[in-house]
C-alpha cells in the first residue's frame, strides 16, 4: 500500500478522478481510498512494487507531492515539489465607524448594535494581514515583491482608511455598514483587483486584540 499526496482534483486526469483504474501497460492498478476536500490526500493500492516507471506514470497524472510505503516509512520519494507558497504583510490604520442600518428605527438599533451604534461613533486601531498564494517565480525567487505588496496595501488601505470616518469619508461604505467582516471583504476586492489572478489573497483583519475576521473564509 502506497499513500500519495496530491495537489487536488483539478489536476488529475480523468482516469484517476474515477474510482479505480488500470494502466495495462505498466501492469499498475491503482484504487482511490480516500479524499478529503480540505486536505487533498489520495491513497492508492499498488498492485506491484512501485518503480521509477511508475513514478513517472503518476507525475504525468497528477500533481503529486509525496509517495511513501505504508509498510516501509522510512522509503520516502520526493516526486514533484510545487506546492503553493505563501506570503504575508502586517500593517496597521486607525478608523472611526458606527454601525447603523437605516431601515431600522434607533431602538432596534441600539438594540442589536449596542454602544457599537453610538451616534457621535468610536474608533479601532485596526491590524490588517495580508496574506498572498502562488507559485514561486523562477527567475526572481519571489511569489511577489513585499515591497510592491507594500506600495499596493498602502494605496488602496492604510492611506485612504487611516484617521478617517469610515461612514462619512469613504465611499465604499456610503450604502454598507462598515463592519469588521464588511471592512474586510471590501480590503479584498481592492486589493485583489490589482494582484495577479494565477495568485489568491485572503485578509485577516483584527478591530480588537481578541475579535478578528477572515476573508475569504
Amino acid at each position: 500500500m502506497f499513500a500519495v499526496q496530491v495537489l487536488g482534483v483539478s489536476k488529475c486526469h480523468g482516469e484517476i478522478t474515477t474510482s479505480f483504474g488500470t494502466d495495462k501497460q505498466l501492469g499498475v492498478t491503482y484504487s482511490i481510498l480516500s479524499y478529503t476536500v480540505n486536505q487533498p490526500f489520495f491513497q492508492f493500492a499498488i498492485s506491484n512494487n512501485l518503480t521509477e516507471q511508475h513514478v513517472i506514470k503518476l507525475k504525468q497524472n497528477l500533481s503529486i507531492e509525496r509517495i511513501w510505503s505504508k509498510r516501509n516509512k522510512s522509503r520516502n520519494i520526493d516526486v514533484i515539489r510545487n506546492m503553493k507558497t505563501a506570503v504575508f504583510r502586517r500593517e496597521t490604520f486607525n478608523a472611526a465607524h458606527r454601525l447603523h442600518n437605516p431601515k431600522w428605527d434607533d431602538a432596534k438599533n441600539k438594540e442589536v448594535f449596542g454602544l457599537c451604534n453610538n451616534p457621535n461613533y468610536h474608533g479601532h486601531n485596526y491590524t490588517l494581514i495580508v496574506k498572498v498564494t502562488g507559485d514561486i517565480d523562477p527567475e526572481t525567487g519571489y511569489l511577489i515583491d513585499l515591497k510592491d505588496l507594500k506600495t499596493l496595501i498602502k494605496e488602496e488601505v492604510t492611506n485612504p482608511f487611516d484617521h478617517s470616518n469610515l461612514n462619512l469619508d469613504r465611499p465604499e461604505f456610503e450604502n454598507l455598514n462598515p463592519t469588521a467582516e464588511n471592512i474586510a471583504r471590501v480590503i479584498w476586492e481592492k486589493l485583489s483587483a490589482r494582484i495577479d489572478d494565477n495568485k489568491t489573497v485572503h485578509i485577516r483583519l483584527y478591530e480588537t486584540e481578541n475579535n478578528f475576521v477572515e476573508y475569504p473564509a
